[in-house]
């Protein structure tokens, strides 16, 4: 059998060991036929030269806040969808919807069209009916993300559809209040929260983020089903293998994205050749989604 794509010469990052390796990847039809530490010998249509460079799995939405990065981690995304024309991802992986990015795409067409919440209701249902498996909140932008009980419908068109609210967040002065006003609306529309906050400050109880993590494990507590994942403002070489469980393994198993989020056999073929400068700053060079590359910072 001759398959499509051999990735060799990279350092495997996995979101499951540890520990980098140095192996190869084999592509088929979108899928990871083979994962190996040893040498491939198979037979491919095309074969890729990592360079050395590192491999990681492609990265879920929780990485929409990070545009400012010395990473471009939005070139890294394979799991986002939005409703502005202008992402090239758009088409590749549509499992979430951006609500910054709704507000500001209705706020014209509603004024003709109706309130805001209901072009953002007709938008919400269409992005679900391509495949949408959840709603992504930026409390980064308090300005577009204001919930009141005008929030309610959508919230329970997600909490009906068993869908996931997935809420980026981070210590700007304002998230921890916005946060507690979605926990509310949640409890009342039963839905299942994920939090992705951006981790900054030291860890403590007395801290801004064991403050908030105080606030998810009382809202669990009570009944809401939620959980949280913290994740670094910057990474490096050597933080790379629990960065990507930060950033692709646990995101993807709390959407319940069965084949993504880890670099494994039957998975997925979502990944991302990723280098590190003298300073230690990540630079993505090629992603793949679905085997086919989408963005290639080489050429």
């Amino acid at each position: 059998m001759v398959y499509d794509l051999l990735i060799t010469n990279v350092l495997l990052v996995d979101g499951y060991w540890d520990f980098p390796y140095r192996g190869s990847v084999l592509i088929h039809e979108g899928t990871l036929e083979v994962v190996s530490a040893c040498r491939v010998t198979l037979e491919a249509k095309e074969t890729f030269d990592g360079g050395g460079l590192y491999l990681i799995p492609g990265l879920v939405d929780i990485t929409s806040i990070y545009g400012d990065c010395a990473c471009d981690y939005r070139k890294a995304v394979t799991t986002k969808v939005s409703l502005r024309s202008d992402s090239k991802h758009d088409e590749h992986r549509p499992w979430l919807q951006d609500y910054t990015d709704l507000r500001s795409s209705v706020t014209a067409p509603a004024l003709e069209s109706g309130s805001s919440e209901e072009v953002m209701m007709a938008s919400f249902t269409r992005s679900c009916s391509q495949g949408a498996q959840g709603l992504s909140v930026d409390l980064c932008s308090v300005s577009a993300c204001n919930p009141d009980e005008s929030f309610l419908p959508i919230l329970s068109m997600v909490a009906s559809r068993d869908l996931l609210l997935l809420v980026h967040i981070s210590d700007d002065g304002h998230s921890r209040a916005v946060l507690e006003s979605l926990i509310t609306l949640a409890h009342i529309t039963r839905t299942r929260v994920h939090v992705a906050g951006e981790r900054r400050n030291a860890e403590g109880t007395g801290s801004w983020e064991g403050r908030i993590s105080a606030m998810i494990a009382e809202a669990a507590h009570s009944g809401l089903e939620i959980t949280c994942t913290w994740y670094p403002h910057l990474f490096t070489d050597s933080s790379l293998p629990q960065t990507v469980k930060q950033l692709c393994a646990l995101p993807a198993e709390a959407l319940h994205l069965r084949t993504s989020g880890i670099i494994r056999t039957g998975y997925d073929a979502d990944l991302v050749l990723l280098s590190f400068d003298e300073n230690y700053k990540p630079k993505v060079q090629v992603v793949w989604s679905g085997g086919r590359i989408i963005s290639d910072a080489r050429t």
